[in-house]
């Protein structure tokens, strides 16, 4: 159930867009929709384990599933790749400004060229034009992975549904599967993702949640 009318509208987006996939794995068929909701029948299975994603066959299936659903037929209709491509950019640009207004000044004069220099690399490969884009899961990270007696049992959560970099999708779980001509981005996308709960200590945590966090980002570089 959606808490506000946007929220609303994305649920009622993400239902209608989830009877037309064509995907390799279970994912949330809703049997009831109504204005403020909808009901489908539980997928079984547990969030999947950082070990358990390590196996093959764990990977496989999450191979298929992300090639699945990036497959062009599952784009909407109209599609226009010029504005898709841009909107994805400018999505990171208006990233790229949150951060230097915040998260920035937190780090020294080096970490700060450093950060800097990953989203020139990264604009320069957007830039590049081989790649196009396709509807991502969004958020597809080990706690909306199900798995049931070994297998992956299903994939939920479909809320951020989304046209842009398919790399994006890659990233949000260990993978040495992806595409060679992701593997710059997908670590992009890794750097900066933690920057997103930084940005959210400043207003809500404290100096010490802060510092941590902060402190393990850059241990990562």
């Amino acid at each position: 159930m959606g808490r506000t009318r946007a929220a609303n509208t994305r649920l009622q987006y993400e239902m209608s867009k989830l009877e037309t996939l064509s995907v390799a794995l279970p994912i949330p068929h809703y049997e009831e929709r109504c204005p403020w909701g909808g009901l489908y029948r539980k997928i079984p299975g547990d969030p999947v384990t950082c070990t358990a994603l390590k196996e093959p066959a764990v990977q496989a299936a999450l191979h298929n599933f992300v090639n699945s659903l990036h497959d062009p037929k599952n784009l909407p209709t109209p599609y226009r790749m010029g504005h898709a491509k841009a909107r994805w950019r400018r999505r990171y640009q208006i990233l790229e400004g949150q951060i230097q207004e915040s998260v920035l000044s937190l780090l020294t004069t080096k970490q700060q060229r450093r950060a800097q220099d990953h989203f020139r690399d990264f604009f320069s490969q957007l830039s590049m034009g081989s790649w196009e884009p396709a509807l991502l899961h969004g958020d597809l990270s080990c706690d909306h992975i199900l798995v049931d007696a070994g297998k992956i049992s299903g994939i939920i959560d479909f809320g951020d549904l989304m046209v842009g970099d398919p790399a994006f999708d890659w990233s949000g779980w260990e993978s040495g599967s992806a595409p060679d001509r992701y593997r710059d981005r997908i670590r992009f996308y890794r750097w900066v993702a933690p920057t997103y709960q930084i940005r959210f200590l400043l207003e809500h945590g404290t100096v010490e949640e802060v510092e941590r966090l902060v402190k393990e980002w850059i241990a990562g570089w």
